[in-house]
């Protein structure tokens, strides 16, 4: 009887043990936040008894009271009360506007905090990296055909944080190319710097640092302005009068010179323009004069030949045949002309003569006196 009354006391006893250990049905998870944001712990028990929550500040041992005994004990903390099931009641903490003293550990204990508990770390961070670059409005100098070295793009982030540890600082470009560097974190600021060569393909571009899994602490770079000269060199022969208009790739403001060599009485030595309307047989050039910084680009864009066909050529040895032949012919008519009627005008002449002798006579005749004999 005394045996079996020991082992249901025992039995009673060890169901009481049970029920009052019970367990957490949800446990918190580390958080990283950016001040001013909202932030909310969640806890739950099978138990009846409600779930405490405390701090720690990092760096610290002692601990800060939340929420005891269903009271909230700091105002700038609320807790919601779920009731999950009829078994299970949620204990949700709730910051609404987090500040980088609110970082630490909280800790989740249930059966009004003498059972099992369960922390989680909250990190702060500030709202926005810290960046610097040398990336401004008079651009870079890349690869081109003036030859001159590529400049290198710099970019620096850092970031502040009071906590355990932050995500990883990433990079890309703007169009969403990812950026390989490294990181570095001394415990309060994480930081990481970016060093490239500029190129054609990041005119127009920006570079963007962001932080893994928190896209919206991002800091983004002014337009990257590449100063590129590209030659295009083309070389054309014409036959026929044509105006051309020489041009170069480039991002800024290049003049442009023509240069040609035509003939020993006629020397083009420049011509500002990159239209020019081509005449006379020669050789043209046009050059880009391009200004990179402090460095002057001179390039070679075009090279025209304006040379007469083989056939026009002998069309117009052909024409100067042609008239000459019919200069002479005109010359000879003429000649024979003149012979004949040379001859005929002193015929002319010489009767006209005859004819007035005569008519002198006959009129003298006429008027001298008559002679009357008795």
């Amino acid at each position: 009887m005394d045996r079996v009354l020991l082992s249901l006391i025992t039995a009673f006893f060890l169901s009481l043990i049970t029920v009052v250990s019970g367990r957490l049905t949800s446990v918190p998870t580390n958080q990283v936040a950016v001040i001013g944001e909202r932030v909310q712990f969640n806890c739950s028990t099978d138990l009846k008894y409600s779930i405490n929550w405390h701090r720690i500040p990092f760096g610290s041992s002692s601990v800060e009271h939340l929420y005891l005994s269903k009271t909230v004990l700091d105002l700038r903390f609320n807790v919601t009360t779920i009731i999950v099931d009829e078994n299970v009641t949620a204990y949700n903490l709730i910051i609404l506007s987090v500040q980088k003293e609110d970082a630490g550990i909280y800790r989740c204990i249930d059966d009004a905090g003498h059972g099992e508990h369960s922390i989680a770390k909250l990190t702060i961070l500030d709202s926005q990296p810290n960046c610097i670059s040398n990336i401004g409005s008079n651009g870079f100098i890349c690869e081109n055909d003036c030859g001159f070295q590529p400049e290198i793009i710099h970019c620096l982030c850092s970031l502040g944080y009071t906590g355990h540890s932050v995500p990883d600082m990433l990079w890309m470009i703007s169009d969403g190319s990812p950026i390989s560097t490294s990181v570095q974190d001394n415990g309060t600021t994480v930081s990481s710097s970016v060093s490239m060569n500029a190129t054609v393909a990041l005119a127009g571009a920006s570079i963007v640092c962001y932080l893994a899994h928190y896209p919206h602490i991002n800091w983004t770079s002014n337009q990257i302005n590449v100063l590129y000269v590209k030659q295009n060199f083309s070389s054309v022969v014409i036959s026929h009068d044509e105006t051309f208009t020489c041009s170069t790739e480039y991002n800024g403001i290049c003049s442009y010179k023509w240069h040609a060599n035509i003939s020993s009485d006629y020397h083009l030595e420049a011509s500002d323009g990159s239209t020019l309307t081509i005449y006379r047989p020669g050789q043209y050039y046009c050059t880009a004069i391009c200004t990179l910084h402090q460095n002057t680009c001179a390039v070679k864009l075009l090279h025209v030949d304006f040379i007469f066909p083989e056939s026009k050529v002998q069309y117009g040895r052909i024409a100067i045949i042609i008239v000459a032949v019919i200069f002479i012919v005109l010359l000879f008519v003429v000649s024979l002309m003149f012979i004949r009627v040379i001859p005929r005008r002193k015929k002319l002449l010489k009767a006209k003569s005859k004819d007035t002798l005569k008519m002198v006579r006959i009129q003298s005749h006429r008027r001298s006196p008559k002679v009357i004999n008795n």
